[in-house]
């Protein structure tokens, strides 16, 4: 019985750290994580050009880290459009816990989910995208009407 759950300790112990992001047990003081934090947020604000942006996060953060922050923006800003967590979930591909946990930032944080939907909302590809979106999520539901033409909305513009 050894022989099997020792191996299965390792294993997991390896999934643990090499696919779960992880913070160093060695903390650092207050002013210096302070300071790296405002250095970081300097770095972002002062990037005028998109490119260069684009470069310094794929550098900073993974693949999976992209993905998480693309998605729980997306979250956001489906709960401000009032999206129920049935269509999020099947739409961006989480589980509603997941969204559960975002709506509960949302309400307890200190308006930058606000600040963030409001900004991304004047760009115009946004509003188009989440016009596709739209499409696609009618797909889910019942069409609005029943016999010949039903599905006439998903060809109109």
């Amino acid at each position: 019985m050894v022989f099997f759950y020792f191996p299965l300790l390792q294993y997991s112990a390896v999934l643990k750290y090499s696919c779960m992001p992880h913070v160093s047990r060695n903390k650092l003081d207050k002013e210096t994580l302070r300071s790296l934090h405002d250095r970081f947020i300097e770095l972002l604000a002062g990037t005028t050009h998109q490119g260069d942006l684009n470069d310094i996060l794929s550098d900073l953060l993974t693949k999976t880290e992209r993905i998480m922050i693309a998605k729980r923006l997306a979250i956001v800003v489906m709960l401000y459009k009032g999206y129920p967590f049935g269509i999020i979930s099947r739409t961006l591909k989480v589980s509603e816990a997941t969204i559960s946990v975002m709506k509960d930032r949302m309400d307890r944080g200190g308006g930058g989910f606000e600040k963030a939907v409001v900004l991304l909302e004047k760009d115009r590809k946004l509003e188009m995208l989440f016009a596709k979106l739209d499409r696609i999520i009618r797909l889910f539901a019942l069409p609005p009407i029943a016999g010949k033409g039903r599905w006439r909305f998903l060809h109109h513009e």
